[in-house]
């Protein structure tokens, strides 16, 4: 009865602290869902650095002798622990970088000039290896340490010198890291201490058990603090008992499970002195420090699920040359690790270790699907299956949020936020590819301060980066709580849940803000401009398009530049003026006579027209400012009056030039070939000249007016005489063309020839023509 008594304190104790490890170390969130999800990983919000110290019964029965069968025949007491110091790499590798653990291991026996040996000691033992260096590197370090740790023969069995050096060790160890360190005790040994000095021979019962037992406790009381005094301050004892030949006493075993159950741990009694040493270890690593899930396998499928950074097999055989392989299909061809060798590349293996019969495969991005264990022997050999999920964190926002106050918006549609993720390998940081096959889907709950709730998904955008589909709320000022979880269907197809791969709890900060906008001064909307200047002064140059531009606050008060804008404030404005199918581009700057103002001027579009200007905001602005909108459009004419039009001078210079050359072509055609000699007038049958009129004034066509017949030529009864040359020399002989009109409105129409025949143009009045040279 007092045995179950102790055993059920035993199971009770244990369950308090797993208890207390699980919710104080590795608190985890459900939330409620439509569809079913079952966990992959659990939440841990803190890390926890272990100096742990391994105390190995190297006595002689642990070997074996001559006279005993061995506790140990395959060495686990020194091959487990070898294992579990490239366990804690492999914590500080992929799951809490920040923490450095230090290993000491002392072998012990007794009555030997050297009963205790320091393999390792604690203080020189930091267990650190570099995530972003070589594999290769921790690798050798960890196997130069394994070499330290040997199997012996250190005679008997004293316990208390073992505990008395692990004081030792923890009181030289300093102060390391920032992360709560947690101290362990795990003694490997048959629990049964005998000492051939105090009188103890092997088989007989005549070691005095019950006062070493008794001295023992009072020694681990006096040295170490108790469970009691919380983890950063106590020192958790396990007792791992090998007890094949001989089971220990009763009251031996009743000592050891209060010791233990008062300093955290527990006595863990091996039916099997062989793979079940690791195993127990593993055991207690999961409950000192926060441990990943991991299942127990055996010969048989082993689904690896997606999304997995590495996926590590821990496998535990009782004998060396018991031969174990891992399988997996792939395009129709069966792909197999065994003893570290094989298709190690193809199946991603990026580390591997054998510690006398334990081995530990850990491939890198394991492909999804059905892996499979197999052995000659399955029921000669133990096994753990420790999958690594990516992990996700919050990419944006990574800073407060301006609000948007705007009735019907929940977001600035102008400058809109958006929720993205990134998944990442914990060990490198490396995006991690999303899984054609097994798609994640990835969706956050965000809890407004007011009590709104909105639901958004995320998509794959590129890499490991996913981003949400729609903006983030900003509505409200406050603190929006996130509740962001992926989930990816199982490989394994009889798995009808879904399987989440990470849950991440977050939030992001609203603050107030004030909005402004930017009004179009310069030119005002449907406003018609002159294009060019007038011709005198501006000489019809084309005129600059003056722009101008402020900043204003929701009521239209201007604001100054230098307490909403940010950066370069010569280049927070671009205009753009459109008209006749070009644009030019100009950039704003601030007007040195109105500081609050920015200005431009638009100098290469000439054509009349309607005109459009755009003008945006490229610039930064305060945050605590919020753009009400990043565009102003203003539409306006150009044209130009007749006076100022250079189509009109054009025009005008064009006619002028044309007179011009009609007048010159008329005078150069009226100088040709001019007229020369007298029109001469005579009586009828007489022979008398009454008058003659001089022809060469060096013209083609001479007319003689009235006014000079009156006065000049009276008898001559025309009122007016036109001549015009008509011919050069012909035969001799030249003609002039002569219209004459009489004072009575007659008129006549002849030519004559020089010396030709006269005219009659009267009564008794003859005309003819004389040709001078």
């Amino acid at each position: 009865m007092a045995r179950h008594s102790a055993a059920l304190r035993l199971t009770m104790v244990s369950l308090i602290l797993s208890l207390c490890l699980l919710g104080i170390l590795s608190p985890s969130v459900a939330h409620a869902n439509p569809l079913s999800v079952r966990s992959a990983t659990d939440t841990h919000e803190g890390c926890i650095a272990l100096d742990i110290v391994f105390l190995i019964d190297q006595s002689t029965s642990m070997g074996g002798d001559s006279a005993t069968a061995p506790n140990d025949p395959t060495d686990q007491r020194v091959e487990a622990v070898r294992w579990l110091l490239g366990r804690l790499g492999y914590d500080s590798l992929f799951l809490c970088p920040q923490a450095i653990h230090r290993m000491g291991v002392i072998s012990f026996g007794g009555d030997l000039e050297e009963p205790v040996i320091v393999d390792l000691e604690l203080a020189e033992t930091e267990i650190d290896p570099d995530p972003a260096a070589p594999i290769e590197q921790w690798q050798e370090r960890r196997e130069g340490l394994k070499k330290n740790i040997e199997p012996r023969d250190l005679d008997s069995t004293d316990i208390k010198l073992a505990f008395a050096e692990a004081k030792r060790m923890f009181a030289d160890a300093p102060p390391l890291g920032e992360l709560l360190r947690r101290r362990a005790i795990i003694l490997l040994s048959d629990g049964q201490p005998c000492v051939r000095s105090l009188g103890c021979i092997y088989g007989q019962y005549t070691f005095p058990v019950s006062k070493y037992m008794g001295e023992l406790r009072s020694q681990i009381e006096r040295d170490f603090l108790s469970d009691l005094h919380g983890p950063a301050e106590s020192t958790a004892i396990w007792l791992v008992a090998l007890n094949v030949e001989r089971p220990m006493r009763p009251y031996i075993r009743g000592t050891w499970d209060e010791i233990t159950a008062a300093y955290g741990g527990e006595v863990i009694p091996l039916s099997s002195n062989r793979a079940d040493i690791p195993d127990a270890f593993f055991a207690i690593l999961r409950q000192l420090i926060p441990t990943p899930p991991v299942k127990e396998i055996g010969c048989g499928p082993v689904y690896v699920d997606p999304y997995l950074e590495s996926a590590t097999f821990h496998v535990f055989r009782d004998e060396e040359d018991l031969r174990v392989s891992i399988e997996y299909e792939k395009d129709g061809s069966t792909l197999l690790v065994q003893d570290g060798k094989g298709d190690a590349g193809a199946m991603g293996l990026e580390d591997y270790a054998v510690d006398g019969p334990n081995e530990m495969y850990q491939f890198r991005r394991p492909e999804p699907g059905r892996w499979s264990v197999r052995s000659d022997d399955c029921e000669r050999f133990v096994a753990w299956f420790e999958p690594l999920f990516v992990e996700a964190y919050l990419k944006e926002p990574q800073e407060p949020l301006p609000l948007c106050d705007d009735p019907g918006l929940t977001h600035d549609p102008y400058d809109p936020h958006y929720l993205s993720y990134e998944v990442v390998e914990k060990k490198t940081g490396d995006a991690f590819p999303g899984h054609p096959d097994y798609p994640l889907d990835i969706e956050s709950v965000i809890s407004a301060p007011g009590g709104g709730v909105s639901t958004m998904e995320l998509y794959h955008d590129s890499g490991g980066v996913y981003v949400s589909s729609e903006p983030l709320p900003v509505y409200q000022v406050g603190t929006y709580n996130l509740t962001t979880r992926a989930t990816a269907h199982s490989a394994d197809p009889s798995e009808a849940e879904l399987l989440q791969i990470w849950e991440d709890q977050g939030s992001y900060d609203v603050f107030v803000t004030v909005p402004f906008t930017f009004v179009v001064d310069l030119p005002a909307e449907n406003q018609t401009l002159p294009l060019h200047g007038g011709l005198v002064g501006e000489r019809l140059a084309l005129l600059p398009l003056q722009l101008g531009v402020h900043l204003a606050d929701r009521a239209g008060t201007r604001l100054k530049p230098v307490t909403v804008l940010e950066g370069d404030l010569d280049a927070a404005f671009e205009a753009t003026v459109s008209a006749g199918g070009k644009q030019e581009v100009i950039v704003l700057t601030r007007d040195s006579e109105v500081p609050d103002s920015f200005v431009g001027q638009s100098t290469r579009l000439d054509s009349e027209g309607l005109y459009q200007l755009s003008v945006g905001f490229i610039g930064k602005h305060d945050p605590h400012y919020r753009l009400m909108a990043t565009t102003a459009q203003v539409s306006f004419r150009r044209a130009d009056s007749l006076w100022t039009r250079p189509l009109t001078y054009q025009a005008l210079i064009a006619l002028v030039s044309a007179l011009l050359a009609c007048l010159i072509a008329i005078v150069i055609y009226m100088r040709t070939n001019p007229v020369k000699g007298y029109l001469i007038f005579e009586r009828v049958g007489l022979a008398e000249e009454l008058d003659r009129i001089p022809l060469s004034h060096g013209l083609r066509s001479v007319t003689v007016k009235s006014r000079e017949l009156a006065t000049r030529h009276p008898i001559i009864p025309f009122a007016r005489i036109r001549v015009r040359n008509i011919a050069g020399e012909a035969e001799g002989k030249r003609s002039i063309a002569v219209t004459a009109r009489y004072a009575e409105n007659g008129q006549i129409e002849e030519t004559l020839t020089d010396g030709g025949t006269a005219v009659p143009i009267g009564f008794d009045m003859m005309m003819y023509y004389k040709y001078r040279e």
